[in-house]
């Protein structure tokens, strides 16, 4: 996986880091 799309939550960006350690992360700032 290259790029991840996630809203701001900080628990969901741990658990990106810990599955897809290499991706780059995307924050959805107007995710509601």
């Amino acid at each position: 996986m290259l790029e991840v799309t996630i809203d701001m939550s900080a628990s969901l960006n741990v658990a990106i880091k810990r599955c897809f350690p290499n991706a780059h992360r995307v924050i959805d700032r107007f995710h509601v």
